[in-house]
């Protein structure tokens, strides 16, 4: 009979503690879910904005080609496609450049505009090159993540390289101050 009881009382136990731990694994797949449809969104989103054309690549932080990175203010260091133009510029606060706000303009027009990562999850890539007066032909590399962070590296014919870390935002909401291009 104490065993017939002992064999009752632990099987009680395991219902007990097995319960919680299913219920866990269920909530966690839900978030799981939850997460990807939302990732998903975002894609939609980022999508939209990269086939349409108009999107604004803040950075936060620069990087040269030697691997220095620097932080920068993101209203006067940003990567920018409107339409056929696109704009890239980078400035330092508290020095004199030629754009007026401490640093570089280029403005040209895009041409090769090619954008891959459409299926999946994947981080959406765009390759662009650019014409501009000042700077001759510069090609962009972008890509863009699901949360919203963004990479733009800008390449120059003469092994100049520049990269931009920070949000992709839409061309409406950007909010960027943009200086005076050299040409």
């Amino acid at each position: 009979m104490r065993t017939y009881i002992a064999s009752i009382s632990i099987l009680l136990l395991m219902i007990v503690f097995t319960e919680p731990s299913q219920a866990q694994d269920k909530s966690k797949s839900d978030v799981k879910k939850q997460q990807k449809m939302e990732m998903r969104k975002n894609k939609d989103a980022i999508l939209k904005l990269v086939d349409q054309k108009s999107f604004v690549i803040k950075a936060d932080m620069l990087q040269d080609r030697y691997l220095n990175n620097y932080n920068v203010n993101s209203t006067v260091n940003f990567v920018k496609i409107d339409s056929n133009k696109a704009v890239v510029q980078f400035a330092f606060d508290n020095v004199v450049g030629w754009n007026g706000v401490g640093g570089l303009t280029e403005e040209g027009r895009l041409s090769g505009y090619r954008v891959d990562g459409r299926k999946g999850l994947d981080p959406v890539s765009v390759i662009a090159d650019i014409s501009s007066s000042g700077s001759g032909f510069l090609t962009l590399y972008i890509t863009i993540f699901n949360d919203g962070m963004a990479r733009a590296t800008v390449t120059g014919s003469f092994g100049s390289r520049i990269t931009f870390s920070g949000n992709f935002v839409s061309l409406d909401g950007a909010r960027i101050y943009q200086g005076t291009s050299r040409y």
